[in-house]
């Protein structure tokens, strides 16, 4: 608004102050305020009342823009955010799209190149190419990699060779001949519970958390994603609990109990950890997950393949079985 704006504003205000005391409809409080504060003087109180009226309007008026500068600046993170996803949605059907002055170049699963010259027009690519979502709608595309699985809470990633040691003595006279302890393949695996595993799962998460929130810096005000964040964190924490508690019985145990444990501990913490972390919780705060996408699928099976060799190396291992005693 232009200086020469304000004062004809301003005057306008000052007219309609004076009209309601000729009119002998003034507002009741702020004219009680007014002629209190004169001392009870009528001419003072009247000149007082204008004064305080055509603040109460400036007042008014200053909330009015505030608001609508509010809404303007939400607006326009709701629409960064929609167009974040369409990216993401473009990126998790095999397009590539980079920033190229700008607009935008298209790279095609097939290998053809398409040049946008706006954001518009990448929006006009993209409709009826792969599905867009609402604006609040948060990307969970990070998460996909931020499985416990990936992060080795089981040691499976960390330590992916077969670990065999010697098998076990199928007679009984032979059962204490070989290596005993936590020693080997045994300490690695206790290592992994214990340790490893939830410290390469911290890395993991922050910096696919960190990734996501550099790329798309619009995430930080939306709802979805500190929901999403939050329940990752605690989700993870609990897995982490349940992965210390496996290793810490075999670390500390000396019975055949304990090996038990152990082995549905890989696997809670493994496979059905990983449908938590990569279906369950994106489900329950964004209403999808990623459990349909290739990257998924090949954790779940490696997070599978690692507990199924940890859980064979339990069964089978000489150490093992001259550690803790024989199955009863």
């Amino acid at each position: 608004m232009g200086d020469q704006d304000k004062l004809l504003d301003e005057e306008a205000l000052y007219a309609q102050a004076l009209a309601e005391l000729k009119a002998g409809n003034p507002r009741p409080g702020l004219w009680a305020k007014a002629f209190t504060e004169s001392a009870g003087d009528e001419s003072n109180s009247q000149a007082l009342y204008i004064k305080l009226r055509v603040q109460l309007e400036n007042e008014r008026k200053q909330q009015e823009r505030e608001a609508a500068r509010a809404e303007a600046i939400e607006s326009e993170q709701r629409k960064d955010a929609d167009f974040f996803a369409v990216i993401e949605q473009l990126r998790l059907n095999g397009y590539e799209a980079k920033k190229s002055g700008n607009g935008w170049t298209i790279r095609e699963p097939l290998g053809g190149r398409v040049k946008l010259s706006s954001d518009q027009a990448l929006l006009a690519y993209a409709e009826g190419r792969v599905p867009v979502r609402p604006p609040s709608s948060v990307p969970p595309q990070k998460f996909a990699s931020m499985s416990h699985t990936d992060a080795g809470l089981e040691a499976g990633s960390t330590l992916a060779s077969a670990p065999t040691d010697e098998p076990a003595p199928s007679h009984p006279s032979q059962s204490h001949e070989g290596p005993s302890g936590v020693g080997g393949w045994l300490f690695l695996l206790v290592l992994g519970m214990l340790l490893l595993g939830p410290l390469l799962g911290v890395g993991r998460i922050n910096a696919d958390i960190m990734s996501a929130e550099n790329q798309y810096p619009a995430l930080k005000s939306i709802a979805k994603w500190s929901n999403l964040k939050t329940a990752t964190w605690w989700t993870f924490l609990a897995i982490v609990a349940i992965s210390v508690y496996g290793g810490w019985g075999l670390a500390r145990g000396r019975d055949w109990s304990v090996v038990k444990r152990a082995k549905v501990v890989l696997w809670v913490a493994g496979p059905v950890g990983a449908l938590i972390m990569d279906v369950i919780v994106p489900m329950a705060t964004l209403g999808e997950s990623n459990a349909g996408h290739a990257e998924f699928v090949g954790g779940l099976l490696a997070s599978i393949i690692a507990a199924g060799i940890w859980t064979a190396y339990l069964s089978k291992s000489k150490r093992v079985h001259n550690t803790y005693g024989h199955p009863k």
